[in-house]
């Protein structure tokens, strides 16, 4: 099954949280629209990788843009998964 709709996967800058790296798993991706760098976390990577919609990972500025330029209501959200990865690295020490 396939969504024609597209989804965006909104994600921090690594310019601007070079330590968000908090979620095990993480990994640093591209902006699909300026080419930035950014975090994406596993429960984003499986959001990208998944065969029932289209989504495109984009960083905070290009995602603010998207949503201006769009005519259509935008519903935000976090992926699924995530409030689980969040919720158990801050029980976890930090790393050094």
């Amino acid at each position: 099954m396939t969504n024609d709709e597209e989804t965006y996967l909104i994600c921090a800058e690594v310019r601007d949280n070079d330590n968000v790296s908090m979620v095990p798993g993480t990994i640093q991706i591209a902006c699909a629209d300026c080419g930035r760098q950014v975090w994406c976390a596993p429960s984003g990577q499986r959001l990208l990788m998944s065969d029932e919609q289209t989504v495109i990972a984009v960083c905070n500025a290009c995602g603010l843009k998207r949503m201006l330029e769009e005519e259509d209501e935008v519903e935000i959200t976090i992926p699924p998964g995530a409030y689980g990865e969040i919720s158990r690295a801050l029980r976890q020490p930090p790393v050094p």
